[in-house]
This record gives C-alpha cells, sequence and structure tokens, in this order.
C-alpha cells in the first residue's frame, strides 16, 4: 500500500480537486517509481547502518517512543 495524499471529507461526494491530485500524485509515482527509498536504506542514508553511533542513538530514541505510545492504549 503506497499513500500519496489525505484528506478529511466533509460530505458524501469527493472533491473533484482532489480526484485530480490524487491521479496526479499515482501518475507522479509511476512516472518516479525507481527513484523511490525504502525506510531501511533512508535510515541508513540519514543515521547510519545499525551498529553505529549515531543510528543507535535514533534505535534507543525509537524504541522509547515506542514504549510511551503502547503505554498510552
Amino acid at each position: 500500500m503506497i499513500i500519496l495524499n489525505g484528506f478529511q471529507k466533509k460530505t458524501q461526494k469527493t472533491p473533484k480537486t482532489e480526484i485530480e491530485r490524487a491521479l496526479k500524485l499515482k501518475h507522479e509515482y509511476y512516472e518516479n517509481k525507481n527513484n523511490i527509498t525504502t525506510f531501511e536504506e533512508f535510515l541508513n542514508l540519514e543515521y547510519g547502518k545499525i551498529g553505529t553511533p549515531k543510528r543507535d542513538k535514533y534505535e534507543q530514541g525509537f524504541e522509547a517512543f515506542k514504549l510511551v505510545l503502547c503505554s498510552k492504549r
């Protein structure tokens, strides 16, 4: 599943501008499909590979974030 856009629907009818935007984004996605990176690739570029100090710090922060989210449920 790929989510390209979102909006709050206030009526039963979908606004024409939102349909046009969705079609435009879909077209752009398929044109640039080869340029997409995975989340893991993004993390490697942004924080380094697993085991590096910067990535370890990110992973620790993410674990703390997950614990906060789970405890609020």
